[in-house]
């Protein structure tokens, strides 16, 4: 939008810089979804999602949590952060190789 997103705060702007709808940015998503077959999802959903991958790639959750705007870390850690599968494996192979080193001792 150049010169008429610039110096605002708004993430979605109507085609002219105006202030759109706050159900248009979800209705352009879905329409998105479903033009390619994608699952449904929201945009609130694609925020858990951003949260649980940053958080998967080691970035601290201080810096996720100010990221997101929330007031504290504990918020993105208790309700925005999942774990993977693939965390779920690798923490089980860990213990299972700390284990397996405790024994043979």
């Amino acid at each position: 939008m150049g010169e008429k997103w610039i110096g605002t705060d708004r993430i979605f702007t109507s085609i002219n810089g105006e202030h759109m709808h706050p159900d248009t940015p979800n209705k352009l998503l879905q329409k998105f979804l479903k033009k390619y077959d994608l699952p449904k999802i929201t945009f609130h959903e694609l925020r858990h999602t951003c949260a649980s991958i940053l958080n998967s790639h080691g970035i601290d959750p201080k810096t996720i949590s100010e990221q997101l705007g929330h007031a504290n870390a504990d918020i993105t850690l208790n309700i925005y952060t999942h774990s993977f599968d693939d965390e779920k494996k690798k923490c089980a192979k860990i213990f299972d190789e700390l284990y397996e080193k405790s024994t043979s001792i």
